[in-house]
């Protein structure tokens, strides 16, 4: 890497090479891969087209501005993957010499779980909040406060106790600075329901001194304002920011409730979300971070459609992947059982995670299949056999939260129970570190 790095690398001309691979990793890294009945560890790397290639496992000790170490699984078949590698070093050091306009302290809390409100010590955004609803005031993650989703103090050290056993507590050192430089030039989509839409609020508050606290459409042309929000299920609500400073780049959110929406759709406009964004607003170097599943539950024929659905996406990815290949697939995190007469959240009995491997464990009672589609367990079965196949990347997410039922919103500021959303700072910061991974 140091080899590699004395060397003068224009970012603009990297932005031309196309990625074969992005890293998707979870924030942890074992000793070595391990087989386990049920999904894969959340740790797993995948740096190849074909997931038989190449495994490597990436265990971030440092910043990234320090240092990659990675550990070589199996044999490179092809040049190709090598090249890659080669990449994504050279992409490394571009972003390692790049100065960040914001500066933030050393000491305080994580920067990913609110430090960023408190540890900015130039180049800041004013922290000012006028109304409760101002964004001074959400990113604070004030518990005594009426924002919808922020935890409880109890809440918020349990999340943080979870992250510590990720990577050895790598997790705790992301800085905005280091997510920075993979947006400039480029829109970030973020396209599903409503655990995108926590995820958009988190990279808001994790970004906060990079954008300007003011909201826009996806477009100026209401037109396609109109044609993105018209979709079976639900409207594909959608907003953006845009970050300040040399180079732009945005981060932009679309509602996508059903996975039928996003392509091969005759009730959307332009045949479904991915082909109208790219005919109308996206650019071939932009990131597509797809996460459907949740709705696909709420009734019979939609969960029959989930795999069907996303065989066509797979397809799709599959013979656009040369002009477009940024595209990732997220799996949908636990869905904990609801107590309503209690008004509590059920643990699900049989699982078992274990935070230093990544790997999720089921034990033999375990065999409620409507149960385990219910918990959204059985939704990512279905694409974790469905979408690699197509050489479309999955992004882990969901042996992690399988323990955190108490992590929910529950009934905090919210109308009714809610076992389906996830407070903050906590499960949505650390997916948010997790697309970071995706990104760098």
């Amino acid at each position: 890497l140091q080899f590699f790095c004395s060397f003068k690398v224009d970012a603009t001309s990297l932005q031309h090479v196309s990625f074969a691979v992005f890293v998707a990793a979870l924030c942890s890294a074992p000793s070595g891969p391990t087989e386990h009945t049920s999904l894969s560890s959340d740790i797993l790397i995948n740096l190849s087209a074909d997931p038989k290639e190449c495994q490597v496992v990436c265990h971030r000790q440092q910043r990234l501005a320090r240092g990659i170490q990675i550990s070589t699984l199996a044999v490179f078949k092809m040049l190709r993957v090598a090249c890659t590698t080669l990449i994504l070093l050279l992409v490394v050091c571009t972003a390692n010499g790049q100065d960040c306009p914001v500066e933030y302290s050393s000491q305080g809390p994580s920067l990913l779980f609110g430090g960023v409100s408190s540890r900015c010590l130039s180049g800041c955004q004013s922290r000012k909040a006028v109304q409760p609803n101002d964004w001074g005031n959400v990113c604070t993650f004030n518990p005594n406060g009426t924002v919808w989703g922020v935890c409880t103090a109890q809440q918020a050290q349990r999340s943080l106790e979870l992250a510590k056993k990720l990577g050895g507590g790598s997790i705790l050192q992301l800085s905005p600075c280091d997510l920075v430089p993979y947006l400039r030039g480029r829109t970030l989509w973020l396209l599903g329901d409503s655990h995108s839409k926590t995820l958009y609020r988190a990279l808001q508050c994790f970004l906060y001194d990079f954008w300007g606290q003011s909201e826009c459409k996806i477009s100026t042309d209401p037109k396609d304002v109109q044609d993105f929000n018209k979709q079976p299920a639900a409207d594909g609500v959608s907003n953006c920011f845009h970050l300040t400073g040399a180079g732009g780049g945005r981060v932009c959110i679309i509602h996508v409730a059903l996975t039928s929406s996003l392509v091969n759709s005759t009730e959307v406009a332009g045949g479904g979300i991915l082909p109208l964004l790219r005919q109308r607003l996206a650019s071939p170097h932009d990131i597509f971070y797809v996460n459907t599943g949740t709705w696909h539950r709420k009734t019979p024929q939609w969960a029959s459609e989930y795999q069907p659905d996303l065989v066509a996406l797979g397809e799709y990815y599959a013979a656009t992947k040369a002009s477009w290949p940024h595209l990732l697939f997220r799996e949908t995190p636990a869905i904990h059982p609801a107590d309503t007469a209690r008004n509590v959240c059920l643990p699900l009995d049989g699982y078992e995670y274990d935070a230093n491997s990544g790997a999720l464990s089921l034990q033999s009672s375990v065999q409620d299949s409507a149960a385990m589609w219910a918990s959204s367990y059985g939704l990512n079965k279905v694409v974790r056999e469905t979408l690699p196949k197509y050489g479309l990347y999955v992004v882990p997410g969901y042996n992690m939260t399988a323990p955190l039922v108490d992590n929910h919103v529950a009934m905090r500021n919210s109308p009714a129970l809610d076992c389906l959303h996830y407070c903050q700072p906590g499960q949505p910061e650390v997916r948010g570190r997790c697309c970071s991974l995706v990104l760098m």
